[in-house]
């Protein structure tokens, strides 16, 4: 963000660390999913907070569209992109 440079960079929101819960309950154990579960953070906004842009990409074609915007942009876009977790 310092450097204003039109980078687009992607996030995958899972809520916590998702990759984590998903390998407790794929689990034969029976594991219940503990301690993977964040409260939620409004990335957009801290990226608007450090100086450059922020958006959520919602919906399938939403992603592409932000990172045909962000490079017109000054200064880097943070595109948060909202995971299905079942």
């Amino acid at each position: 963000m310092r450097l204003q440079l039109p980078l687009p960079i992607v996030v995958f929101e899972s809520g916590g660390y998702g990759e984590i819960r998903d390998e407790m309950r794929a689990r034969a154990l029976g594991d219940v999913p503990a301690t993977v579960d964040l409260p939620p953070v409004d990335l957009p906004a801290l990226a608007r907070a450090y100086g450059g842009h922020g958006t959520r990409a919602c919906g399938p074609a939403a992603p592409a569209r932000a990172l045909t915007a962000a490079p017109d942009r000054a200064g880097s876009t943070l595109i948060t992109v909202p995971e299905e977790t079942p």
